[in-house]
């Protein structure tokens, strides 16, 4: 059986997923939309001309209108609403809502929102100096950002704040460090988190090795539909690999991943002659329809929001 190496450390591959995976953010809070809303935003109140914002953005309650949205964030983000001035960020981001594409206006109402401490705009600011969108790029200023929003428990500010300890971008390199806020990100479901806090526990690098421990931190990643952590969960369960060895297990979570187009996981599965010592044709179709069967599992988790 040939030896896969898990993707789990490769910076590159991590720089160009967070690019690509990156969303900026906006305020979670899920208001619908209701007529007293409407009279409340009317009458002058900042909280619920904010939240009628949100509820247009997002079609909550109401049909979605993004034109509204901005509006009523403009009118709330004047009021230095910091909710409304992040979203009204988002808009000028994206060139939504009847707003010109504008990253330096975007830029502006985020360090609004920043400065009164809201981490989301704090994050956003640090996404923006992380990969030099409408301000120059800035490792260092992107950390001190990601940082304030990981303080407030932001998940994917931690991700990022321990990428840059991983990787020593912005600030020097600490492994030890660099586990402690993939944990924190972790801790709060965050796949991506989850998928690294896994690969430091199985390589041994910023905590001490324990094939289980990674194997159990990688299991949450794949369950959610993580692709990277479905393959390199295959690699951990590959024969002759290590202690936790389990044939079944490991074409199950390469199948999955395949399927979901990793070519790490089609390279392990394109010679069934390598599998047969451990498996048997009838132990090859199980593990295909147990894959399957995994896949609508979290398909469905997926549809349910979580």
């Amino acid at each position: 059986m040939k030896t896969y190496i898990l993707g789990i450390f490769n910076a590159a591959a991590f720089a160009a997923a967070m690019v690509c995976a990156t969303a900026f953010a906006k305020d979670d809070a899920s208001v619908k939309y209701s007529a007293k809303l409407r009279v409340a935003a009317e009458q002058g109140e900042v909280e619920a001309q904010k939240d009628l914002a949100l509820a247009y953005w997002d079609g909550n309650g109401i049909a979605e209108d993004k034109h509204e949205a901005v509006r009523w964030a403009r009118v709330a983000a004047d009021k230095e609403h910091p909710r409304a001035q992040n979203l009204l960020g988002l808009a000028y981001l994206r060139g939504e809502g009847g707003v010109a594409k504008d990253e330096r206006e975007a830029i502006g109402w985020w360090r609004k929102a920043a400065d009164q401490g809201l981490s989301r705009a704090q994050y956003n600011l640090g996404v923006a100096y992380w990969n030099g969108i409408g301000v120059n790029e800035d490792k260092s200023e992107a950390v001190r950002w990601h940082r304030k929003a990981a303080e407030q428990g932001e998940a994917n500010a931690q991700v990022y704040l321990g990428n840059a300890y991983q990787h020593g971008q912005g600030v020097a390199a600490d492994q030890n460090e660099a586990v402690r806020w993939y944990r924190k990100a972790a801790e709060q479901g965050n796949a991506r988190a989850q998928h690294y806090v896994g690969g430091a526990y199985l390589q041994g690098v910023g905590v001490r090795k324990n094939l289980r421990e990674g194997v159990r931190w990688l299991r949450k990643a794949a369950e959610q539909g993580y692709v990277e952590a479905q393959a390199d969960l295959g690699a951990a369960y590959l024969p002759g690999q290590s202690i936790i060895e389990d044939p079944f297990e490991s074409y199950v979570w390469f199948a999955i991943a395949r399927e979901n187009g990793n070519s790490l996981a089609a390279l392990a599965l394109s010679d069934r002659l390598e599998w047969l010592p451990y498996l048997t044709p009838d132990d090859i179709s199980a593990a295909n329809k147990e894959a399957l069967k995994r896949m609508e599992k979290i398909e469905r988790r997926k549809a349910k929001g979580g």
